[in-house]
């Protein structure tokens, strides 16, 4: 760290007085990332420019009046294995995803024929959205490169069969291939992305987890071709963290470190081998070639005219196989001179006075994986990392995993790679994506794009057959949130009935009414636990561990959830002999945002709210359905009643469980059951459950959210309503902890506190207190400083803290500004 001469006021703050903490908040790369994509909106595709600026429903597409064909080069096989593997919603959207690309991929097409570049497909809890994503993949995949290959065989044979002397230069045609190898230099000269470059697609998520989930599904899987075989795309993933084993095994970063440890041996040792390979296939192209030049010049002299048909179909038959070997011989050998260029790069590092530059070769080698790959996987702010400016050409596709989860400036750095199509999968019924600013709240900056196309009137193509929930767990879900318009697939409706819902405590869904419970906070958190919940949590889950025993049953998996981190803590407190037992294995307790995109075969969830102060982030509907979904065979819900239904969402969950006896009170249940009494809580007057609303329509309610979420992957971050601690949302930051259990207010010792906002090469300005903490200073002091944000723009205001006895005075001060070296 750098401090110039003029910052000795800094140094002088610095002084120990005591014990001193320094924690990083977080990283703006993601933040920096959006903001450079923002700006350089006017690269975008026009077609998506127009899309997203003014999106016209005379060019949305029209799902529901037509299914679209297949595409001519999928053969009947391959037809019948998606009907196989697919169920009918699941295959529309497919279908649609690759007609859309046919379309995108086509030449000759006018700027008014061209099709509204997104295709949006909304994956509802439990409906395959992961495995249809993939069949996608494959089906986009295998349509851009059966253009690509008809094409560049188009590109192999025209002047050979055209031209009268096929070995003469003056009547070889620009970008054909005699021109292309007449002049191949020998030394790298590659010949494929003269001909025709290769199509190429960009597969990304907001998180690490769905990234990596839907490339360990592709390289498990790979692709089915259109005779049915199975076949590995060439595949890239960039960006290192949280990744899995498969997903190391095609990192750009890890592979370029592997070829960065070679010794001079092995680099001028590989360097031989290959370049004895480019010899050989460079003479089996020039082979291939004069077959082909003898080939055209018997269809020359024959002609067409009186051929027998068995001639005619042998001739072509052998020029076609001709080609397909030729097209083969050059990839190859393109392949070749990909490796040869990468070792180059090495090569200079043992070459005396070469300057090698270690970080210039890994940005270099790093750009060629991903150059070369035919699907590049990374999250949506990854794609916003240096290495893509290194590539010499973009994406032809981008397909968003997850993309109600991205925030509409979010989505920007890969659509900003040249895409001219993209589909869109996710669910805006779901969480969103975290924004802790309230500012930029209200002005909807968490707002997806995939939210605001909908909002705007263009169709979503709905997967509607789950396979996740029980019928009754399903029921309310699909009516409240989906209009009704979830499914139950065969798998689900023909499993039986388990053996433990014979007992009335363990039915399929249940809403326990926990009269009894109160909500409290602990020291100085914002927080909210309820002990009573947590017991009859404990109660509930040891009475089914009991009775599966009884039973003979074999392991069920048991989810434990809740809004709150406080009565996660107290649920792991209450739950530490079972999660310390063999038993134990089976459970996962955590909260409800950090469990999307979870399932679990029982789930517990415990509302905590027990007060007329409302019901806090509880009452947002993506949060409950998000929570109301992740069970297969039970759900269980543990609330107070009279405060929920201060909340309309909750109050017409309560009426439905009621009417259709889905509903329990303290009363119904066995003496040996109940936990001790805590006090109990009277409702407001005049807020009863008959002043409940029906059920709706369906939808999100349009109105600004104010969320504080974990992401999917379980990344650190504060939810709770006045959250300070979620300042990162690529799960980057881990929560400032004293090391002391008390609360602030019970810490005698002094305390300076100072916090660095770090941002490469820009001033950074820190926080600096010197005082005792008030018990709600670090939530004042964060909420202080994420103030400024706004859409498009999501940078924090920073400031230097004075606090006195009395109050926090908060000001901008230029002259604590310091620079990171």
């Amino acid at each position: 760290m750098y401090i110039s001469s003029e910052d000795d006021h800094i140094l002088r703050k610095l002084q120990p007085k005591g014990i001193w903490y320094l924690t990083v908040l977080g990283s703006l790369a993601t933040t920096q990332r959006e903001y450079v994509a923002l700006h350089a909106f006017h690269r975008l595709n026009s077609q998506m420019q127009a899309a997203i600026l003014q999106p016209s429903p005379e060019h949305f597409p029209k799902y529901e009046q037509l299914i679209p064909a297949m595409p001519d080069c999928f053969t009947q096989n391959f037809v019948d294995h998606l009907h196989r593997t697919f169920n009918a919603p699941q295959l529309a959207a497919i279908q649609w995803a690759a007609t859309h690309t046919a379309a995108g991929t086509g030449g000759g097409m006018t700027k008014r024929q061209d099709p509204w570049p997104f295709t949006l497909v909304q994956g509802p809890p439990g409906t395959g959205k992961t495995h249809t994503v993939w069949g996608m993949l494959n089906v986009i995949h295998l349509v851009q490169y059966q253009h690509y290959y008809t094409s560049l065989l188009k590109k192999l044979a025209p002047e050979s069969y055209k031209q009268a002397n096929e070995s003469s230069v003056d009547n070889v045609t620009v970008g054909s291939i005699d021109e292309v190898l007449q002049n191949m230099d020998q030394n790298l000269f590659r010949t494929l992305p003269k001909l025709c470059p290769k199509p190429r697609m960009l597969v990304c998520a907001p998180s690490n987890a769905a990234t990596d989930e839907l490339l360990a599904r592709v390289l498990d899987r790979g692709f089915i071709d259109g005779e049915m075989k199975v076949y590995r795309p060439d595949v890239a993933r960039v960006g290192v963290d949280s990744q899995t084993r498969a997903a190391q095994a095609v990192s750009v970063e890890r592979r370029t470190e592997q070829l960065l440890v070679k010794s001079r041996e092995e680099v001028l040792g590989w360097m031989h081998q290959l370049k004895t390979r480019e010899a050989q296939f460079a003479q089996q192209i020039s082979s291939l070639q004069r077959d082909l030049t003898v080939a055209a010049a018997a269809v020359r002299s024959q002609g067409s005219v009186g051929v027998d048909p068995d001639v005619l179909l042998a001739r072509d038959q052998n020029r076609d196989a001709l080609l397909q070997n030729l097209a083969a011989v050059v990839e190859g050998r393109d392949k070749i001179l990909v490796e040869l260029s990468r070792l180059l790069i090495l090569e200079s590092k043992f070459r005396p006075g070469s300057n090698f530059n270690l970080e210039e070769a890994r940005a270099n080698l790093e750009a060629s994986f991903a150059n070369e790959a035919e699907i590049v996987f990374t999250t949506v702010s990854s794609s916003g990392r240096k290495l893509f400016s290194r590539l010499t050409h973009g994406f032809d596709m981008v397909v968003i995993d997850e993309a109600a989860q991205a925030s509409e400036v979010g989505v920007l750095p890969p659509l900003s790679l040249g895409a001219a199509r993209c589909v869109l999968v996710g669910d805006p019924q779901q969480l969103p994506a975290t924004v802790i600013s309230k500012a930029a709240g209200t002005l909807l900056y968490s707002r997806s794009l995939f939210e605001r196309f909908q909002q705007a009137g263009c169709p979503t193509m709905l997967l509607s057959m789950q396979y996740r929930m029980h019928p009754q767990i399903r029921d309310f879900p699909s009516r409240y949130f989906y209009q009704g318009r979830l499914t139950d697939s065969e798998s689900v409706v023909n499993l039986p009935d388990e053996v433990y819902y014979k007992d009335p405590l363990l039915r399929p869904y249940i809403f326990y009414d926990i009269t009894h419970g109160r909500e409290s906070h602990r020291g100085g958190s914002v927080s909210y636990q309820n002990m009573h919940e947590a017991q009859f949590c404990l109660r509930v889950y040891e009475h089914l561990q009991k009775t599966v025993k009884s039973l003979g049953l074999g392991k069920i998996s048991v989810g434990i959830i809740t809004p709150y981190k406080l009565q996660l803590k107290c649920l792991q407190r209450e739950f530490e002999d079972v999660l310390n037992s063999e038993e134990g294995k089976e459970l996962y307790i955590n909260t409800v945002d950090a469990f999307q995109g979870q399932e679990r075969d029982v789930i517990i969830m415990s509302c905590v709210r027990a007060s007329n102060h409302g019901v806090g982030f509880v009452a947002d509907i993506r949060r409950m359905n998000v929570a109301l979904t992740r069970a297969r065979r039970a759900l269980w819900v543990m609330g107070n009643a009279n405060a929920l239904i201060q909340s309309d969402d909750w109050a017409a969950l309560i009426t439905d469980a009621k009417a259709r006896s889905c509903y329990m009170d303290m009363d119904s249940l066995p003496k040996d059951f109940l936990v001790p009494k805590g006090p109990s809580y009277t409702p407001l007057p005049g807020k009863v459950l008959s002043n409940a609303r029906g059920l709706r329509s369906g939808g999100p309610r349009h109105r600004s959210f104010d969320l504080h979420m974990e992401s999917r992957a379980g990344t650190p971050s504060e939810d709770d309503e006045k959250s300070s601690a979620a300042f990162s949302r690529n799960g980057s930051y881990r929560p400032f902890k004293p090391p002391f259990e008390n609360s602030l207010d019970d810490f005698d010792q002094e305390l300076n506190i100072v916090v660095i906002f770090v941002f490469p090469n820009i001033p950074c300005y820190s926080w600096c207190c010197h005082s005792k903490l008030s018990k709600h200073f670090w939530s004042e002091i964060l909420d202080y400083s994420v103030r400024n944000a706004s859409v498009g723009v999501h940078m924090l205001d920073m400031f230097a803290v004075n606090r006195s006895d009395k109050e926090l005075g908060f000001g901008r001060d230029e002259q604590s500004s310091i620079w990171l070296g």
